[in-house]
């Protein structure tokens, strides 16, 4: 229990750790972190299961009049390096209540290129309206990253971000968010401990 890393997406916070020197849409308009408790069950060597009661969608101290909110994850992780993950989170915000969903793979397809798609779907009660109207925001991503020698690695990705009524971006004019972002990187390892990372990226929205 206590403060700890989002068990949601397929990047983290520490930006070494993820294939692109940026962070997806997906990971900035998700939880970076949680803080509660979490339970883990280690079915076997590959099929893991969690259980979190956290404090909200990324909230570290302030219940305020809602209950905890539920996580759960259910990642199964192959000693080749290929993972699948399911990702849940249910809570009461302040507009309503919020179910997301997360999906996400990653395939070593050989030992010089690997392969991710992730997927997300949320819905979250409509504010002032009627219990059973909600809004719902998606979002998909596909990644590859290729390993060009020991020291040097490639990366390409493409996304996008559908937020058409504004439950988790909310735009200056209140139009819709609909943003695709295309990337390309090249990460070099300069000795050991030490990577130089660039990165392309464009937006359309």
């Amino acid at each position: 229990g206590g403060i700890y890393f989002s068990h949601i997406g397929p990047e983290g916070f520490i930006s070494r750790d993820n294939w692109a020197y940026t962070r997806l849409l997906m990971s900035e308009f998700s939880p970076y972190y949680e803080s509660g408790a979490k339970l883990t069950y280690q079915h076997s060597d590959e099929l893991s299961f969690q259980l979190h009661v956290v404090n909200g969608w990324q909230n570290v101290s302030d219940f305020g009049d809602h209950h905890p909110s539920l996580g759960t994850q259910v990642s199964y992780a192959l000693p080749d390096g290929t993972t699948y993950s399911y990702n849940t989170f249910l809570g009461a915000e302040a507009e309503g209540i919020r179910f997301f969903n997360d999906l996400y793979a990653k395939v070593p397809v050989s030992a010089l290129v690997e392969l991710g798609a992730c997927f997300d779907i949320g819905t979250q009660q409509r504010e002032n309206s009627h219990p059973h109207a909600q809004d719902q925001w998606y979002t998909w991503a596909l990644l590859s990253r290729f390993h060009l020698s020991p020291d040097l690695k490639a990366t390409s990705r493409v996304e996008q971000y559908l937020d058409h009524n504004n439950v988790i971006v909310s735009t200056a004019n209140g139009r819709p968010f609909d943003v695709t972002s295309f990337s390309l990187g090249i990460d070099y390892q300069m000795s050991k401990g030490l990577w130089w990372r660039n990165e392309y990226r464009a937006f359309f929205g």
